[in-house]
């Protein structure tokens, strides 16, 4: 589109021709036509237009180049037949081409990457379900997934920590994802309530009930939102301690990391075969 006069001298135009003779008015529509071509071409000449592609082409911003080049070829057609502009033209062009097919590889490459993360997390859920514990409730009509128990060793408590969960026989579907918490003495403590720290920080557990059944206290409740919360930290944690609180006191303990790989591996069994962490309790 071409540039309309500047103001300034078409206000001018209007204010003289009133007052100037037929002569001086055409002088002066001239030099007004006369600037408005040399503004125009200050902004859209043919040497402009073409310096700035090559400008825009050497900071690699292609996309700018191209439409500065489109333009001079919009503007001044004479110059297709130029020699100069014609490669000028090819040069921007192999630079989109290129520039495309690296964006195009590179996504490639992603979503290469992304398949194959994805692969093997199916492949690691999948091995999962296959050192799982299986035993079956005929009555039930279920069968209960147990992973490896994890034991410690706490002066004067033996603990053991497990998660498991059932899939019923009608639905396929695993379901019912539980921790279980036991530790046995020599003496009851008593126990009432748990306690995390994982890396500085406390995270509170009190079961709704803890029994006590042969010498072994246990606690053994469905995982809801908060307790799921815990577990997850327990399994990303990198120092990670516990307490047992009770009416004779508490005991401490340390939770070794190569302990716990139970505890994801009944986590992945349960993603396997369908079960959903959406809690809503």
């Amino acid at each position: 589109m071409e540039s309309s006069p500047p103001f300034f001298l078409v206000a001018t135009f209007f204010c003289l021709m009133s007052c100037v003779s037929k002569s001086d008015y055409d002088q002066l529509k001239a030099q007004n036509e006369r600037l408005a071509v040399e503004l125009n071409e200050c902004k859209y000449g043919a040497e402009l237009l073409y310096q700035k592609s090559i400008e825009y082409l050497q900071s690699n911003d292609f996309e700018h180049a191209k439409a500065y080049f489109d333009t001079l070829l919009l503007r001044h057609s004479q110059s297709k037949t130029d020699t100069a502009v014609s490669s000028l033209g090819l040069r921007i062009q192999n630079a989109l081409d290129l520039e495309k097919k690296k964006i195009a590889d590179e996504l490639k490459k992603a979503q290469e990457m992304e398949l194959q993360i994805k692969q093997a997390e199916e492949r690691r859920i999948a091995k999962a379900v296959s050192v799982m514990e299986k035993k079956h409730d005929d009555f039930k009509q279920l069968t209960w997934y147990k992973g490896r128990e994890i034991a410690h060793y706490w002066d004067p408590l033996y603990v053991e920590i497990q998660l498991y969960f059932s899939v019923l026989d009608k639905e396929s579907q695993a379901k019912n994802l539980r921790l279980c918490i036991s530790s046995s003495a020599t003496e009851r403590q008593y126990a009432s309530s748990y306690e995390f720290l994982i890396d500085g920080t406390v995270y509170d557990y009190t079961p709704v009930s803890i029994d006590y059944d042969e010498g072994r206290e246990k606690s053994d409740q469905p995982v809801d939102r908060q307790l799921y919360m815990i577990i997850t930290t327990i399994l990303n944690g990198k120092s990670i301690r516990m307490r047992i609180n009770g009416d004779r006191g508490h005991v401490d303990g340390e939770m070794y990391k190569d302990r716990i790989k139970g505890l994801t591996e009944v986590l992945d069994a349960y993603k396997a075969l369908g079960g959903t962490l959406d809690f809503n309790y």
